[in-house]
């Protein structure tokens, strides 16, 4: 295995279990962040340590970049619940 593939490895790990880490403690933050369906958080929160690595094994980024300004295409009353997050991060800007 390359240093590239190495590292490739280490990092889809370690955004895997911060991603479980949210959907176990933070949910809807988790939804917002991490850009999930329900589907695909149910089936995170569910996944052993031991699948986490097989899944970060895969030869191939898991992750994948999206910058969107604001929550779009979601229940008024789920972005009325992510308006603390969205505050937050336009005061960072």
């Amino acid at each position: 295995m390359s240093l590239l593939d190495d590292d490739l490895v280490t990092l889809n790990y370690q955004y895997l279990s911060l991603a479980r880490d949210c959907v176990l403690n933070r949910p809807l933050e988790a939804l917002w962040k991490f850009n999930l369906t329900e589907s695909q958080s149910q089936k995170l929160a569910g996944m052993s340590i031991r699948e986490l690595m097989v899944l970060a094994q895969t030869g191939r980024s898991i992750l994948s970049i999206a910058m969107p300004d604001k929550p779009t295409g979601i229940p008024p009353a789920l972005a009325y619940q992510l308006a603390p997050f969205l505050n937050t991060a336009d005061e960072a800007k």
